[in-house]
């Protein structure tokens, strides 16, 4: 970040900054106090590049009195008097539109609202830097096409039209296009296309309307898929229309990932997808708006190497959502999820907002622990709905049966604020879900508040005591509080029970009547003939260690007492979960002491009471200032004191537990990892589990070992994609084991080829066990209550991968399945996963596969311990009505320095997020690299000359590639190195091809490089593939040689090492 003092007022070039050189540019209340608006904002629009944005916050009323400023006493406040602004610099929203627009600028694009000037007189607005190829951009179908932008080179192709919709879209489309190119042809399929005459190449766009009749890859026809291949690996760009690929319609989101893949192995290849959703949306005019948008920005980007360029991004997947929204994809850091991730190396707090905790996502609650006490956010559990706000709450949770089961007890309203209630739940939260409630008969004062909830705790615990002992049974109690006696006394009145209470401290409260007074040092006779004679129960209320030894001698001598109880079991410090107490009935019980607290809330013993209770103030429980104490049954959280306290992050493990009521199905993950989900789940609560493929093979002895953990696991053979094999299995879980509780898709075929090399059967193979088999399980448990449904797909779905389109395709059906599963109120999420060292695949093909990841430097390996995290997020996220994106993805680096080798997807915008300033850096690194060969080649005077730049040039490039010493690329004998040598593979020269292309458009087949060839070759076939146009000054240029193989799509190896899926 870069400091320095700007007159916008004045020529910004005069003052240092450099025209045209920024993409943003933010001003917040400055731009009123100059003398010339127009001049002003010209000035500004110098600085921004076109296409650039600029957001502004300015008042727009210059009735400032009600703002309790003075203004006028500063000079700047009438510099704009000369212009007219003579009440005061500010204009109205239409005047600064009026302005924007006369000074190179879009107008107001967007503006916040501006309806309450009084209480809101400032507003926020945005507009763009134009120049005619931006403006043309906005608006391709009202803007006429300026010069700048040729688009006459280009050939539009439309595919599509086999149905009567696609047929009236074409029709409506045809009118429009053909006023804007040239040469124009239709074909109903790609395998038409491929089979025609036409001739595609580099100036080629294809219109795509064929998803639209059928998604491509939904019932594969092998002519079809051979003629898309064959269109795709030899055009240069791509314009596809698709409808409901989110989520309504999964098969088309299957061409979205093998294009995700394609373009990996194609670098020349440029796609763009525009989708649809909802009735409606679909039209003509969007269609060619955007196609012609398209092709106009790539007429940009394709221009003039090193010139002035456009801001902003070449979009590759756009959608139109059914509110009229362009959206566009992001694979984005998930801070919560990482802040959980981490919080298990380091302690990890935020502050966070009361109102805002207890989403339908995460809840707040306060831990205890002998550390202290701090409050932590973590993933709600399944339908968990906050319905009440607690205005205080007891500290410690109470016990409600013989199983020490423990609930918090809490004065509340409801949501709306409309009743009071006193609620029980498993969560000590400024906002909670009861386990039930009871609406207070009166409205409790609010200074009286902690101690009402304390007469009610005294009541409950009183209750359950008193439940053990028969009617005329007798309880000798020792050192209760006045408070917790009365209770005593009063309950155990009306159940005709007698109470005894004995006391060995002295009182001060006045309150000694009726209570048997005794002196720890007395000698045993003398306290043995004050005690009573019958048989009695005996509850130890004393709350210091020091009267221990007391407690023992009347134990000794009271040989009658038969049963003895400690106040202190009926408190925890925590509660129980919410499926533990949902079997525990205590409506009836807390109406009872409610109608006790009630009734004993004036009286002198609550009045008393008051004065023992400790009201802690939330705020200072959280920053620690307050001890919690010791006294579990008078101290009360006041809910009330804070509007933000420090929150400390908690491990998603440490919450997210399995029923052991429920049975969990493994699908297609019988290997390594699904048996290390299997027992991580088992570890935490599972004990029936079902796994399932194919053919699986588990030793028995794994199965013996989960059987000693307390499980049951059941190893099945199952197709997924066969009707009857997976009804017969649902059918034997739904007979045989408990209800189904979650479901995990693991099912994965891997047949890694090249997509020039690749089949339709081929394909068809990789994408059956995914959808077939994702399609069937949705089937079957369509609508039922789990607790998840987990898609396990990889992290090449996203970015992206060369031989794995097919098994891409595979893994974007699954994710818009789950789109529509949660669109449907069913539990879904997807796990993108990355390679795995431990366990899975790339630990089954051993250190050379590793190696290879290590050195692409793409991903980030796991650890078995991630994976579980990962899994375990997808738990939390998949739940319905969650907010949370479905999609989870672990394994994808976030590049923060400029990295060793440019990667496809580094400068795709889908991970922009990924890479900080690295893509700029990166792209204008490139840029101005690329730019200086061919500026150098362009003053070059001989083909020696022109060999010794293309030397200097590609030499870096293949040392970063291999990660070799550049120094030694200066011996001599270096260029007669085989690159096979090297470490060459088919990766690595899909690379060494991709650099040539994309430095000086030169072709060399990727077959060529792999064919043991020396460095000084891969440069000598440089200097004969080079275009004349760059080297204009050389007298006698060799002719180009013409290369075998066309410019795209070469073989990948199908050595199957490049899969990120166990």
């Amino acid at each position: 970040m870069k400091y320095q003092v700007l007159d916008v007022g004045k020529d910004p070039m005069s003052q240092g900054f450099h025209p045209q050189s920024y993409d943003v540019i933010i001003a917040s209340m400055v731009l009123h106090v100059t003398k010339d608006l127009v001049q002003t904002m010209q000035n500004i629009r110098r600085l921004l590049k076109p296409g650039g944005y600029l957001i502004i916050q300015e008042g727009f009323t210059n009735d400032v009195g009600r703002t309790g400023a003075i203004f006028g006493a500063f000079p700047d406040w009438w510099l704009g008097a000369g212009e007219g602004r003579i009440v005061g610099p500010l204009v109205s929203i239409d005047e600064w539109d009026k302005t924007l627009r006369r000074s190179g600028f879009s107008g107001i694009d967007t503006c916040s609202s501006t309806s309450h000037q009084y209480s809101h007189p400032t507003a926020v607005f945005v507009t763009q830097a134009l120049d005619d190829r931006v403006s043309y951009i906005r608006d391709p179908l009202s803007v006429p096409l300026p010069q700048s932008i040729n688009l006459s080179r280009y050939e539009l192709v439309i595919v599509g039209g086999k149905g009567h919709r696609t047929v009236d879209l074409i029709t409506q489309l045809v009118p429009t296009l053909q006023q804007r190119f040239q040469l124009f042809s239709r074909f109903h399929t790609f395998a038409e296309l491929a089979n025609s005459a036409t001739k595609l190449s580099s100036s080629s766009l294809v219109l795509s309307l064929a998803e639209l009749d059928q998604p491509s890859l939904q019932d594969l026809d092998s002519a079809e898929f051979e003629g898309m291949k064959a269109v795709l690996l030899s055009l240069g760009s791509i314009f596809w229309v698709t409808e409901g690929r989110r989520a309504s319609n999964p098969f088309t989101a299957m061409t979205v990932g093998m294009i995700r893949g394609v373009v990996c192995e194609v670098p020349t290849l440029t796609s763009q997808f525009l989708d649809f959703e909802g009735a409606g949306t679909l039209s003509a005019r969007a269609v060619a708006t955007a196609l012609l948008r398209f092709e106009a920005q790539l007429a940009v980007t394709g221009g003039q190497e090193g010139g002035e360029q456009l801001f902003g991004n070449l979009e590759r997947e756009l959608v139109l959502d059914s509110q009229g929204q362009m959206l566009i994809p992001r694979l984005k850091p998930g801070k919560d999820m990482n802040d959980r991730y981490n919080s298990s190396r380091r302690s990890i707090f935020k502050n966070l907002h009361l109102s805002s905790s207890n989403t339908n996502e995460t809840s707040l609650k306060l831990h205890q622990s002998n550390a202290g006490c701090y409050f932590m956010e973590e993933p709600a559990i399944a339908a968990e709905r906050a319905r009440f706000t607690p205005t205080c709450s007891l500290l410690s949770a109470i016990r409600f049966d013989k199983e020490s089961s423990y609930a918090y007890l809490s004065l509340a309203k409801t949501i709306d604020k409309s009743l009071s209630h006193v609620v029980l739940s498993s969560q000590l939260a400024p906002k909670v879900r009861a386990l039930c409630s009871t609406a207070l008969p009166t409205e409790v004062p609010e200074g009286m508040r902690s101690t009402f909830a304390v007469l009610v705790a005294h009541a409950l615990v009183c209750a359950q005591i008193l439940d053990g002992i028969p009617t005329g049974g007798h309880l000798l109690v020792f050192e209760p509080t006045q408070g917790f006696a009365a209770a005593l006394r009063v309950i155990a009145k009306n159940r005709a029970i007698d109470v005894t209470i004995i006391r060995a401290t002295p009182t001060d409260d006045g309150h000694s009547e009726g209570y048997i007074q005794i002196n720890p040092r007395s000698p045993d006779r003398a306290i043995a003939a004050i005690l009573p004679s019958h048989k009695s129960i005996f509850l130890n209320c004393e709350r210091y260690t020091g009267l221990s030894n007391v407690v023992a001698r009347i134990m000794t001598l009271r040989a009658r007492v038969y049963t003895v109880q400690t106040l202190n079991e009926y408190f925890s410090p925590s509660a129980s979960d919410h499926g533990t107490l949902n079997h525990i009935p205590c409506g009836q019980l807390l109406h009872e002491a409610v109608q006790y607290a009630s009734h004993y809330l004036t009286t002198s013993s609550a009045l008393c009471l008051h004065h023992q209770v400790v009201t802690l103030p939330v705020a200072d429980i959280a920053s620690g200032k307050t001890g919690v104490g010791s006294d579990a049954m008078h101290s009360v959280v006041d809910w009330n004191t804070a509007h933000e306290i420090p929150v400390k992050i908690r491990n998603i493990q440490d919450h997210v537990f399995f029923s052991g009521k429920k049975t969990y199905w493994l699908a297609g993950l019988s290997g390594g990892l699904g048996l290390s989900l299997c027992e991580w789940m088992i570890r935490r609560g599972a004990r029936h589990i079902v796994i399932t493929s194919r053919d699986p093979k588990i030793a028995r002895s794994w199965v013996e070992s989960m059987n000693t953990l307390g499980a049951e696991v059941a190893v099945l053979p199952c197709d997924l994609t066969s009707n009857s094999q997976i009804d017969l299995i649902y059918d034997k879980i739904c007979s045989t084991m408990p209800p189904l509780g979650g479901v995990a898709q693991g099912a994965m075929v891997l047949q890694d080829v090249g997509f020039r090399h690749m089949s339709s059967d081929s394909m068809e193979k990789v994408l059956r066990p995914k959808v077939l088999g994702s399609i069937n399980l949705d089937r079957l448990v369509k609508g039922l209550d789990l607790d998840f449904f987990v898609f396990f797909s990889s992290a090449t779905a996203i970015i992206g991968n060369a031989g794995q389109s097919n098994y891409s395709a595979a893994n974007m059906f699954m994710t818009s399945l789950a789109e529509q599963r949660r669109q449907r109120g069913d539990a879904a999420s997807v796990i993108h996963i990355g390679p795995i060292l431990g366990v899975g695949y790339v630990t089954q093909q051993g250190e050379a596969v590793r190696d290879i990841f290590a050195r692409q430097g793409e991903y980030t390996f796991m650890a078995e311990a991630d994976f579980h995290q990962l899994f375990a997020e997808a738990v939390a996220a998949g739940r319905p009505g969650s907010k949370v994106p479905l999609e989870i993805c672990m394994g994808i680096p976030k590049i923060h320095e400029k990295p060793a080798k440019e990667l496809a997807w580094y400068l795709n915008p889908l991970s922009a997020h990924m890479t900080g300033n690295a893509t700029a850096e990166i792209s204008s690194k490139a840029s101005k690299s690329r730019a200086s060969v061919k500026a150098l080649l362009n003053k070059a005077t001989s083909m020696e000359e022109v060999f010794g730049i293309l030397k200097d040039g590609f030499l870096p490039a293949l040392c970063s590639l291999f990660q070799l010493d550049l120094t030694s690329a200066g011996d001599p004998h270096f260029l007669d190195n085989q690159i096979d040598d090297f470490g060459l593979d088919s990766l690595l020269a899909v690379e060494i091809r991709t650099w040539w292309l994309k430095t000086l458009q030169v072709n060399i087949p990727v077959m060529k490089i792999l064919s043991g060839i020396t460095v000084r070759d891969i440069i000598g076939f440089g200097v004969e593939g080079l275009s004349p146009e760059l080297t204009p000054n050389v007298g006698a240029q060799t002719e180009t040689v013409e290369e075998n193989g066309d410019a795209t799509g070469e073989d990948v190896s199908t050595n199957g090492i490049k899969t990120k899926q166990p």
